[in-house]
């Protein structure tokens, strides 16, 4: 029970109505998204490009589009006369809701695999998550739509160290903290000669850099959240030495200053 709480921890959920006219283009090709997205599309149509696969995924009224947290890629849309879709951004605290042995890829869920009523869960979850005293009602469409979607995802097989495993898991438990890679490689039953090569091998990133990634990433869904944190505290809270250290991380991995990124749109 106490890793089925830990695993469904919700650090970030919100959800958004969108409408465009005849074309409308998004580019996330250089902005790794700091959330999972979940969209339903009302009118329209949608051709989102995957980066990583080189894959165009064609979406169509009644098709949901999976985004997973940390994708790049790019989408162009339609209407006739208008793009109408609904779409939930969410993330978890800790990635353990999600398969061990891989993970989720940007992919749609085509309509007609899903309830008949998918399109009625995505309104009262709109209609909750506005009045903002039905939290329980928000939660329980949430996961109802979560539940119809995520049996239907593909995952890719990702053979993991499950030592380097135990230290993600680490770091995203303690990441508000100072972390350095002796405690990382202890914490791993590896010397620290041993744990930076494995480490760096896993993930394409030395620990720090893995670190002060996954600090951005928390920190960019501060920014985004509304609870009006000042950039200060935001930097603090993610474990940040310092808010001017913290500006400079973000800048360099987003292309942007943490002021500008907060006022970006949130869209998929």
């Amino acid at each position: 029970m106490k890793n089925l709480i830990s695993a469904s921890k919700l650090s970030f959920l919100t959800i958004n109505r969108y409408t465009h006219d005849e074309y409308n283009f998004f580019d996330a090709e250089h902005s790794p998204r700091p959330h999972f997205c979940m969209a339903i599309l009302e009118r329209g149509r949608a051709v989102f490009h995957d980066f990583e696969s080189g894959e165009d995924i064609e979406l169509l009224p009644g098709d949901v589009i999976f985004v997973v947290q940390g994708c790049c890629y790019c989408s162009h849309w339609w209407g006739d006369p208008k793009v109408s879709y609904v779409s939930i951004h969410f993330s978890f605290e800790h990635m353990g809701a999600f398969p061990k042995d891989g993970r989720f890829y940007l992919q749609k869920v085509r309509g007609e695999l899903l309830p008949d009523d998918i399109g009625e869960s995505y309104e009262r979850m709109l209609h909750s998550y506005a009045d903002g005293e039905q939290a329980f009602k928000t939660l329980e469409s949430f996961y109802k739509i979560l539940g119809s979607v995520v049996p239907h995802l593909g995952f890719r097989s990702a053979p993991r160290d499950l030592r380097i495993a135990s230290a993600i898991e680490y770091i995203e438990q303690n990441y508000q903290r100072a972390i350095t890679a002796d405690e990382l490689a202890a914490h791993s039953n590896m010397s620290v000669s041993r744990f930076f090569p494995r480490f760096r091998a896993e993930t394409g990133m030395t620990p720090v850099e893995y670190v002060n990634s996954y600090r951005v990433n928390r920190a960019i869904l501060l920014l985004i959240s509304g609870g009006g944190l000042s950039i200060e505290e935001i930097a603090e809270r993610t474990g940040f030495e310092s808010s001017a250290y913290f500006r400079r991380v973000f800048k360099a991995q987003t292309g942007k200053t943490p002021r500008e990124y907060r006022s970006s749109a949130i869209e998929i």
